[in-house]
């Protein structure tokens, strides 16, 4: 803490200037095809607070702006930025006339697939040997094609997990606290009202958060920066759907000082790419802005994604062999329709409040309070007193036979027999799907001891609220401070719920796994539970975390040197409260467990060589601390309350260095990074076969992993 205090007092030592009032810039942005004015466009000094909208007329005017070479961004959703060099003289307002702005073509192909893309400020350069700054957010030509071909959810930038980057919409966090990761179907189909985007590589400065070593991702939904218009589109495609319809409508600021927006989508399909994986989404986003005055605005968000998919199964290389690639056992016919036994299904409303403070002409206070809510459900099949339904049971497919050893005084002998192999390759070939009415049939002859398989789901209801607040300001020409304070409450709701019985009556809430009558018993509170539909059986409790975090940064900006400093810390909490008995862990299920809590620092710097406009020599560093998701805290939540003995936090470092040329046709990168992850943890859960003598339910925990990534990696990107 006193290296923090040290640090914040030595950069806020710094002399304070103020630039000369009647001095700026001023123009009139117009629309390239139809040479109408644009309102709404984004105006910027790139680093510094100095940002407006354009009028309805297509003007704009920013006073007080620095004397000397500024770098002015002219910035609209669907059209290419610009990035002009100009040059402010002490008293009087430089005016450029008409800047006409083009559409990005490129940008609307990508739009056209939905993935999570990583849409940056543009860095385009005017082919002068300026000295512009590389502190903010730059478009690179290889997280584009990433984002384009791959998207976040399934590659990982740098190699790294995306729990330690930052997803956040008007700065609040969407990484979850249970594992860490941002759930991106949250937002899912509503491309349009998420396309204001700023993508921070790595460990660089952000405005918003500390960050991590995975980069950071703001999206903004101030509905005064969207493009007034209507936009209508629909796709057809193979991916895990195969339609997609949407619509945008938006207002702009309009003259009563209201604005808006709105767009709603849909996605769905009978079958995904894969067999049996129906899909069925649909998006609505909300948001309206009202300008009280020339210092305050408010606006309000609300984004709602409901989504409702049918998974695929992991295919071993045998099943693939014999099922081919798209093969999926997961679904069977029902009645003449495909039913798909493991459907997720999620449904988390958004709701965000910000108000919007300009103190003045240097300094800016943004506020959010945002509240989440909802579940995530995902679906299977439960049973009882009866072999497993799953057509790729290990006991169904040939490798069990052409794999068979037998035990005789203690001695194996491997014993194949490739005709019961044989005899398992035909039958499995006959009946590859799941078998719905075989399912009726054994519970409908079970009837008076319940059903033997039923359909149940895991959920998750989760409900979040979150405070965060971010001091943007101008604290001398060349010093940009940015701060921000975070603080979250989180509690999730965790158990199994009753779909469907499947034809029988009622569901004996009894682990066949237990080898004593208490074993057997998921809450001696209620033993021998009768579960019907829409009951909570299995394992039922409560997570609750707490987060406080800060952050400070310093930017500075001079003619061939830019550097940063940054420093956080962060506070979190962990408590399980069990609401079930188990019987396994009688004296260590039910009722609160103790609070575990986590201290965190984390501090940043980093540096860029202007060797010229177009050439720079970019050094980033970061030594940080971050606390277990909680679900590393509890590694066994759904029985017991224990935690895991000794658990620390990890300890994070990462540096990186860049050569990168930016000129007007041709972009490169050449970058080396290191980082290292030390003190993590993983769990996994498996069956073990004959273990002890029995067949149990292992849970496995390893501790102190320390990871490494070394790299060296060159990006070309030639307009």
């Amino acid at each position: 803490m006193k290296k923090l205090i040290f640090s914040t007092l030595f950069v806020l030592s710094f002399t304070l200037l103020f630039a000369q009032s009647n001095t700026g810039v001023t123009g009139k942005v117009v629309d390239s095809k139809t040479q109408k004015p644009m309102q709404s466009v984004i105006i910027t000094i790139e680093n510094t607070n100095f940002t407006q909208l354009t009028t309805a007329d297509g003007k704009f005017l920013l006073s007080n702006v620095p004397v000397g070479n500024q770098l002015l961004l002219v910035k609209s959703d669907g059209h290419k930025d610009q990035l002009l060099q100009i040059e402010i003289v002490s008293g009087k307002i430089l005016d450029l006339g008409t800047v006409v702005s083009e559409l990005d073509m490129t940008q609307e192909q990508q739009n056209v697939l939905v993935t999570i893309t990583e849409s940056n400020l543009s860095d385009e350069g005017n082919g002068s040997e300026g000295t512009s700054s590389l502190l903010q957010s730059s478009r690179d030509a290889f997280l584009q094609a990433s984002a384009y071909n791959f998207g976040q959810a399934r590659f990982s930038v740098r190699g790294i997990d995306n729990e330690y980057s930052n997803v956040m919409i008007n700065g609040v966090s969407m990484n979850r606290v249970g594992d860490g990761r941002p759930q991106y179907g949250d937002w899912g189909g509503l491309n349009d009202a998420t396309r204001n985007q700023e993508f921070t590589n790595g460990s660089a400065p952000s405005d918003y958060t500390f960050g991590g070593i995975a980069g950071t991702q703001e999206i903004n939904t101030r509905a005064s920066i969207y493009r007034p218009g209507t936009r209508l589109s629909f796709l057809n495609t193979n991916t895990n759907y195969a339609f997609r319809a949407m619509g945008t409508i938006a207002s702009g600021m309009r003259n009563d000082g209201w604005a808006y927006v709105v767009s709603a989508g849909r996605r769905w399909a009978q079958d995904g790419y894969f067999e049996g994986t129906n899909y069925s989404a649909n998006s609505f986003f909300g948001s309206v802005e009202k300008k009280i005055n020339d210092k305050h605005s408010i606006n309000f968000t609300a984004i709602y994604a409901q989504n409702a998919r049918g998974k695929n199964s992991p295919n071993t290389d045998e099943q693939t062999s014999l099922a081919g690639l798209k093969y999926n056992s997961y679904w069977g016919w029902q009645s003449g329709d495909k039913r798909n036994s493991r459907v997720k299904k999620s449904e988390e409303p958004l709701l965000m409040l910000t108000h919007f403070w300009k103190l003045n002409s240097k300094t800016s206070i943004n506020t959010t309070v945002s509240y989440q809510m909802g579940q995530i459900g995902n679906s299977r099949l439960d049973y009882a007193k009866v072999d497993n339904p799953d057509p790729t049971y290990y006991r169904k497919l040939p490798s069990y036979y052409n794999n068979l050893f037998t035990y005789i005084n203690n001695i194996s002998t491997f014993t194949p027999n490739p005709v019961a192999a044989e005899a398992n390759r035909v039958n499995f070939l006959a009946n590859k799907q799941l078998n719905w009415n075989d399912i009726y049939k054994v519970n409908g002859e079970n009837i008076a001891g319940g059903s033997r398989i039923v359909l149940y789901e895991d959920r998750n209801d989760e409900n979040i609220l979150t405070f965060n607040s971010n001091l943007s300001s101008q604290l001398a020409d060349n010093i940009v401070m940015n701060a921000g304070v975070n603080y979250l409450y989180s509690q999730t709701k965790n158990f199994k719920n009753m779909l469907d019985l499947l034809g029988g009556d009622y569901y004996n809430d009894i682990s066949t796994f237990g080898t004593t009558s208490n074993q057997q018993q998921s809450d001696l509170n209620n033993p021998f539970r009768i579960v019907g539909v829409k009951d909570h059986y299995g394992y039922n409790y409560n997570i609750e975390a707490t987060r406080l975090s800060a952050f400070t940064q310093f930017k500075f900006i001079y003619k061939k040197v830019d550097f940063y400093l940054a420093q956080s810390f962060s506070r979190s909490s962990y408590q399980r409260d069990g609401l079930y008995k188990n019987g396994y862990y009688p004296t260590n299920s039910f009722g609160k467990s103790d609070k575990i809590e986590f201290d965190n620092f984390g501090f940043k710097g980093g540096l860029t060589y202007k060797i010229s406009g177009r050439h720079f020599l970019d050094f980033n560093g970061i030594y940080m601390s971050k606390a277990p998701n909680a679900k590393d805290v509890f590694p066994n939540a759904r029985v017991n309350n224990s935690s895991i003995d000794g658990l620390k936090n990890e300890t994070i470092k990462s540096v990186d260095a860049s050569y990168i040329i930016r000129a007007p046709k041709f972009k490169a990168r050449f970058t080396g990074y290191y980082s290292e992850t030390l003190n993590s943890t993983d769990i996994n859960f498996y069956y073990a076969d004959g273990l002890g003598g029995e067949n149990l339910f292992v849970s496995e925990i390893v501790t102190g992993i320390n990871k490494k990534i070394e790299v060296l990696k060159q990006v070309w990107n030639i307009n």
